[in-house]
C-alpha cells in the first residue's frame, strides 16, 4: 500500500510542479527561432530585382565608354579648340581662360550624356518603384551636382594645379598629379559630410533615444568612435533603403536614411548598421583611397604616354606656347622641329579628351548605390 501511495503521488505530483511542468512545455512551444537573414534576403531576391541590377551592371560598363567618345568628339571636331579660342577672347588670365573652357566642356558633355543619364538615374529609378522624385526635383539635383564639380575642379582651382604641374615639369608632371591624388581624396573624404552632403539633403540627429543607443552600443562594441549618429532625409528622393559610416575625425558620422526608419523593424536596421560599420572597420575608406592613389599612377602614366604618342605620330594636333595654347595647326609628325615649351607633350586637347574617363567612373559608382567616398578626381 505504501508503494502504490508513492508511485501515484510520483506520477501525479504536486500542484506547483505540475504548473512549473505546463510552464515549461508552454515556453518551448512558444519558442522562436532565430531569423535567418540570408534565406529571406535569397527569398526576396526576385526577377525584377535581376532585371533591375543588370541594367545597372550594364550602364555601369556603357557609362564611361560613352563619356571617352564625348571626349573624342569634343576633340577632333575642333570643338576643343574654339572653346579655348573663346576663353582667350574673353580674359587673359590663365585660371580664368582654363575655368571657362572647364565650364563649357563640363556644359557640352552634360547635353550629350543626358539621355543617359535621364535613362539610368530618373528612368529606371521609376520604371522600378525605386523614385520619389519628380523630374524638376532630379534635374535640380543634377544641376548642383554639375555646380559642386565645377566649383571643386575649377574654382578651387584643382586643374589650375595640375595645368601648373605640366608647365613646370614636362615631363614628370603625371608622377605630381597622382601623388596629389593622395591628399585631395583625404580632404574630400573630411569635407564631405560637412559640406557636400547638406547640400542636397537635410540632416539631423536620429530621433530615437532608444535605437540611437543601441547602434552607439554596436559602434561601441565595433571598435568605432559613435560621436554622431544622424537621420537623413532620402525618402524625398528614393524608397531603397541605405546607411553608412563616413568622414573622419570631426566629419566621422553614422548616418541612417529616413527611409529605414519608415520600412525596417530595429532588428533588422542594426543588421544593416552593422554591415555598414564592418566597412569602417576594415578600413575600406582608406583602402579605397589608396586604391585610387595607385590607380591614378597608371592613369596620369597612360594620358602622358598616349599625349606623347599623340604628338609624335599624328599630324592635327594643339600645341603650348610658353605655356599658353596656341591654335589648331598642321604639324609634321617629326617632334624634333619644335623646341622649348612647344615640345609639352601634354597637351589641352588631348587633356580634355582623356580627363572624361575618371569623372564618367565615378558617375557609374554612385549611380550603383553606394555613397560617395570623394568628388571625382582628375
Amino acid at each position: 500500500m505504501l508503494l502504490a501511495t508513492l508511485l501515484i503521488a510520483a506520477l501525479v505530483g504536486s500542484p506547483d510542479s505540475a504548473a512549473s511542468v505546463g510552464h515549461d512545455s508552454t515556453r518551448t512551444s512558444v519558442a522562436t527561432p532565430a531569423r535567418d537573414y540570408l534565406a529571406e534576403m535569397r527569398a526576396s531576391f526576385t526577377p525584377e530585382n535581376r532585371s533591375y541590377w543588370k541594367a545597372r551592371v550594364t550602364l555601369a560598363f556603357v557609362d564611361p565608354v560613352v563619356g571617352l567618345l564625348i571626349g573624342a568628339l569634343v576633340l577632333f571636331t575642333g570643338l576643343a579648340a574654339r572653346m579655348r579660342d573663346l576663353a582667350a577672347k574673353l580674359t587673359r588670365s590663365r585660371w580664368l581662360q582654363l575655368l571657362v573652357v572647364l565650364a563649357l566642356f563640363t556644359l557640352v558633355t552634360l547635353v550629350l550624356s543626358f539621355p543617359l543619364t535621364w535613362y539610368g538615374d530618373f528612368v529606371l529609378e521609376h520604371h522600378y518603384g525605386l523614385s520619389n522624385q519628380s523630374f524638376g526635383a532630379w534635374l535640380g539635383d543634377l544641376l548642383k551636382e554639375t555646380m559642386v564639380t565645377l566649383v571643386f575642379l575649377g574654382v578651387v582651382p584643382i586643374v589650375a594645379l595640375g595645368y601648373h604641374a605640366i608647365r613646370r615639369s614636362p615631363k614628370r608632371w603625371w608622377l605630381w598629379m597622382a601623388v596629389a591624388t593622395l591628399p585631395l581624396s583625404v580632404g574630400a573624404v573630411l569635407i564631405q559630410p560637412l559640406v557636400v552632403d547638406p547640400l542636397f539633403n537635410r540632416f539631423e540627429p536620429l530621433k530615437d533615444p532608444h535605437l540611437k543607443a543601441e547602434i552607439l552600443q554596436l559602434a561601441e562594441r565595433a571598435g568605432i568612435p559613435g560621436r554622431n549618429v544622424y537621420q537623413v532625409d532620402k525618402s524625398k528622393q528614393t524608397k531603397t533603403y541605405n546607411a553608412y559610416v563616413n568622414g573622419f575625425g570631426v566629419s566621422q558620422r553614422i548616418v541612417l536614411w529616413d527611409t529605414m526608419l519608415q520600412g525596417m523593424k530595429e532588428d533588422e536596421i542594426l543588421f544593416v548598421m552593422a554591415h555598414e560599420m564592418g566597412h569602417y572597420k576594415l578600413a575600406h575608406i582608406w583602402k579605397g583611397i589608396l586604391e585610387s592613389t595607385v590607380g591614378a599612377f597608371a592613369f596620369f602614366w597612360l594620358v602622358a604616354m598616349v599625349a606623347r604618342a599623340g604628338v609624335r605620330r599624328t599630324v592635327w594636333t594643339t600645341v603650348f606656347t610658353d605655356g599658353n595654347c596656341s591654335a589648331t595647326m598642321k604639324l609634321p609628325s617629326r617632334p624634333r622641329a619644335m623646341s622649348g615649351s612647344r615640345a609639352l607633350m601634354a597637351l589641352d586637347s588631348v587633356w580634355i579628351g582623356l580627363s572624361v574617363l575618371p569623372s564618367s567612373v565615378y558617375s557609374a559608382a554612385v549611380s550603383a548605390g553606394e555613397p560617395p567616398s570623394s568628388p571625382p578626381e582628375r
